[in-house]
Order: C-alpha cells, then sequence, then structure tokens
C-alpha cells in the first residue's frame, strides 16, 4: 500500500472517531511499519503493528484486515486467516478494494487447511504425511511418545529402521518440512503451525570415529535417504539439523549414529 493511501486512511478514522492527536500519529506509525513489515516479508512484525494501529484507533479498518489476513496466510497459520477473512466478512462489501483477493484467499486457506492434518497415525505438513515420533531403540517399532529421543541408527541401519508402511525422508521432503513455521521448545524443535505439527526431540548423535554421544538435548541430525553427490565418494547424507537457534539440511558421514523420522511410504 503507498504511504499516501494510508495517511488517507488514517486521517478519515480520524474525522470519523474521537481520537487524540497523539494517538491518531501513534496509529498512522504503526499502520506504516505493519504495511513495510508485510511487504519486506516480516509477517510477525506487521502483525505486531496492526495489533498496535488497532489498539490506537478501537477499531480495526478493511486494510488492517487485510494485513492480517495476508500476514496469517503467508505464515502457514491457515485457521488464523479464515477466522480473520469471517470477521472481515462481517462488515466487507463488493465495492471494497480488497474483496475479491481476501475471497481468493479464503478459498485457499481453507483447501491447505483440509491439506494439513492429522492422517492415519502421521501429520501431514506440506503433503508429506509424517511419523508423529522418532523410531525407537529397537528398529522397526516407533518411540512410545513424541518426547522420546528413539535409537541413534547409522545411514545404512536407518534404511531399514522405519516400521512397515513408513522409510526415510527424501532430502527434498526434509527442504519441505525445514520451511515450516518451526520454534525450539522443551529440549526439541516443533514443526508445523496451530495443532497440525510434529515434535522433533533433540537427541544428540554419535561420532563414529571416537564413540562419543554429542549435544544430547540440545542438537541433533536426522538422516535423509537421499545421497550428498557434491563429495567424490558416497560416505555422506543429506540431514536435518537444528539446535535452538538455527535449522538447516546439510550433510552428514553416514557413519555416525543419528535420528530417525519417517515419512508415509505412500506419499
Amino acid at each position: 500500500m503507498k504511504p499516501i493511501k494510508i495517511i488517507l486512511t488514517v486521517c478519515a478514522l480520524f474525522v470519523c472517531t474521537c481520537i487524540s492527536a497523539q494517538d491518531f500519529a501513534h496509529a498512522g506509525a504503526a499502520l506504516t511499519t505493519a504495511s513495510e513489515a508485510y511487504e519486506s516479508g516480516d509477517y510477525r512484525t506487521a502483525l505486531s503493528n496492526v495489533a498496535t494501529f488497532e489498539q490506537a484507533l478501537g477499531k480495526g479498518t478493511t486494510y488492517s484486515h487485510y494485513l492480517k489476513i495476508m500476514s496469517f496466510y503467508q505464515l502457514k497459520e491457515y485457521e488464523n486467516c479464515i477466522q480473520q477473512v469471517r470477521k472481515y466478512q462481517q462488515t466487507a462489501t463488493e465495492e471494497d478494494d480488497y474483496f475479491a483477493e481476501i475471497s481468493q484467499i479464503y478459498a485457499e486457506a481453507q483447501r491447505k487447511k483440509a491439506a494439513v492434518k492429522q492422517v492415519s497415525g502421521g501429520i501431514n505438513i506440506g503433503g508429506i504425511v509424517w511419523a508423529i515420533c522418532n523410531v525407537g531403540s529397537t528398529p522397526g517399532k516407533f518411540a512410545a511418545n513424541p518426547k522420546v529421543a528413539g535409537g541413534l541408527y547409522t545411514w545404512t541401519e536407518a534404511q531399514k529402521a522405519c516400521p512397515a508402511g513408513w522409510r526415510l525422508p527424501t532430502k527434498e521432503e526434509l527442504e519441505v518440512l525445514l520451511s515450516e513455521d518451526s520454534k525450539w521448545t522443551d529440549k526439541g524443535r516443533e514443526f508445523g503451525s496451530g495443532s497440525n505439527t510434529i515434535y522433533l526431540p533433540a537427541a544428540g548423535w554419535r561420532d563414529y570415529l571416537v564413540g562419543i554421544l554429542w549435544g544430547v538435548g540440545k542438537e541433533v541430525y536426522y538422516w535423509s535417504s537421499t545421497f550428498d553427490s557434491t563429495y567424490d565418494v558416497r560416505e555422506y547424507t543429506y540431514t536435518l539439523f537444528f539446535d535452538s537457534g538455527y535449522a538447516e539440511v546439510g550433510s552428514g558421514q553416514y557413519k555416525n549414529k543419528q535420528s530417525v523420522r519417517c515419512v508415509c511410504a505412500d506419499k
């Protein structure tokens, strides 16, 4: 939204509502920051400043609703997006500047929410059904609950570690998971949004050279099925690594012992 349009929006509200000049200035600054944050892809900051804007005015506007709806959609928080659209629809008309775009986003959010749901013992995230728990200390069996670290396996062992109907994720599937929202919590990382999330514990990993178990409760590597072809020898395999402040898909020595989180073999 262009700055002049933001100014006109706030000025119209200033005329129509009983707010102080200080609140008017505060609201205008917040809306400008929210718009700039949204355009730069900083959707959390956009949402925070929209909340400040609406608090200063004591109400929302067509544009503040639009920013919330679009920010939640970009963050893949589809339930929040849908709820905001419904609030917007209570007062919106087809003449509103954003009516057509919001209607389209509403349909997309409903479709994507339906695609990200619990499916047959797993959670569908980005079209991939992930197991809820790590493979346990016994190959072919899942751990008792998501917080249990489970077993550590070499890459060769990991090929046969998943229970029937499940398999190792590919590098590309790890990258899809990494693209989802994630946060560090309780010695592990949660991926996904809303109730459609999986928790991956930071189980640590065992170095094959010296046999030391590193990083329990602090970091972890999860195997993929994909070799890293950038090396001349087939000794490195793509993995998902994370700790409390960082996550990436990189490569690890295939003889190290690491965690296994399976995906549904039918996907």
